[in-house]
């Protein structure tokens, strides 16, 4: 089990779990089309597009399928931010979460 800590103003470590965000996408429309390119990023030819998971380092999050994700709670905000910008194609839910190794 992987535990994380924050510091509280009054200097004690607490313990910070993961955050599960788990979404369903309306059809296939543009819009959901442009949740996914912001998200993860695509390529077109020479011209490659960095979505949001290119950004963040590599061991605050994990793909769990298409459309679950967990990340460290520093990242949360970003990703729930995502997924407020497209409410109307996604409904989305966020869950605290404790990774197991």
């Amino acid at each position: 089990m992987v535990l994380y800590f924050a510091k509280t103003a009054f200097g004690r470590l607490e313990r910070m779990s993961d955050v599960l965000f788990v979404w369903d996408a309306d059809s296939s429309s543009s819009k959901r089309r442009s949740f996914y390119r912001r998200l993860s990023g695509y390529r077109n030819g020479d011209y490659v597009y960095e979505g949001l998971l290119d950004n963040l380092p590599d061991e605050d999050w994990n793909w769990l399928n298409e459309s679950t994700l967990l990340v460290k709670p520093q990242q949360a905000d970003k990703i729930r931010r995502l997924l407020q910008e497209f409410d109307d194609v996604l409904r989305w839910h966020e869950f605290e979460a404790t990774r197991t190794v």
